[in-house]
C-alpha cells in the first residue's frame, strides 16, 4: 500500500498546484472560472485516496512489493477472497438507462432535427 499512497500524493499535489496555476493564468475575471474548481476538486478526490491507501499501509504488514529485496516467488500464495459473482448491477443499469431514454424523448428536438439555416450546403463544410 505503501506504492500506491505514493502515487496518488503525486498526483493529488500535481493536480492541486494545476488547479492554483489555472487559477492564475485565468484570472478572476475568467468567463471559465469552474475548470480550476474542476482541478482543485480532482485534487482534494486524489487527497482523499492517499489518506485511505496511507491510512491502511500503517495497519498492514509490508507486502512484496512495498520491499525493495523481494523476489518474485515472495508474492506466490493466496491473493484473497474474491466476492461470488451476481447478477444485481444489472437492475440499476437497466433503470438508468430507461431513465436516460426517458429523459431523451422527453427533451424534444435535438439539434440534428433543426432545419438548415438558410445559404448554408448540406453535406459539407465548403
Amino acid at each position: 500500500m505503501r506504492t500506491e499512497y505514493k502515487v496518488f500524493g503525486v498526483v493529488a499535489a500535481f493536480l492541486l498546484l494545476l488547479a492554483a496555476m489555472y487559477r492564475w493564468w485565468t484570472g478572476s475575471g475568467s468567463p471559465h472560472p469552474e475548470g480550476a474548481g474542476r482541478l482543485g476538486l480532482s485534487g482534494v478526490l486524489a487527497l482523499l485516496s492517499t489518506g485511505y491507501f496511507r491510512l491502511f499501509a500503517c495497519r498492514m504488514p509490508p507486502r512484496p512489493e512495498d520491499t525493495p529485496d523481494a523476489e518474485i516467488a515472495d508474492g506466490a500464495g493466496p491473493i484473497g477472497f474474491f466476492a461470488p459473482p451476481g447478477f444485481w448491477p444489472f437492475g440499476p443499469v437497466l433503470i438508468a438507462a430507461l431513465l436516460a431514454l426517458d429523459a431523451d424523448r422527453k427533451l424534444g428536438a435535438h439539434a440534428y432535427d433543426q432545419p438548415p439555416v438558410a445559404g448554408c450546403r448540406q453535406g459539407g463544410l465548403t
